[in-house]
């Protein structure tokens, strides 16, 4: 067996080795290799669908606690609000609905 690091050599290896197999055996070994692909593809998705998750519970944290703060040094709402608007860049809707929830929480 020829033995090297260089990719192009293991590829074309690998080819000839592939080419050499039955008809059974080289589907099989396209199965297996569509289904390792499959499997990379669907844990780079999962992955990337649970890192935004996560990034979203830390804004949404960080939006109570910046809210909460604000409540006990007795800002006024509307103030809290234009904060909000501008750190978070969220809209004045999105800002009140924000303060609503954790003025009700802080109770």
């Amino acid at each position: 067996m020829i033995k090297t690091k260089n990719a192009g050599v293991q590829r074309a290896k690998y080819v000839i080795q592939e080419m050499s197999l039955t008809e059974s055996l080289r589907e099989a070994a396209e199965y297996y290799r569509k289904k390792k692909m499959d499997r990379k593809s669907e844990d780079a998705y999962v992955y990337d669908q649970g890192k935004e998750a996560g990034e979203q519970k830390g804004i949404e944290k960080g939006i109570e606690a910046f809210i909460l703060d604000n409540l006990e040094e007795y800002i006024p709402k509307e103030r809290i609000i234009e904060k909000l608007q501008k750190r978070f860049d969220l809209s004045q809707m999105k800002a009140e609905s924000y303060i609503e929830r954790y003025i009700d929480k802080d109770r």
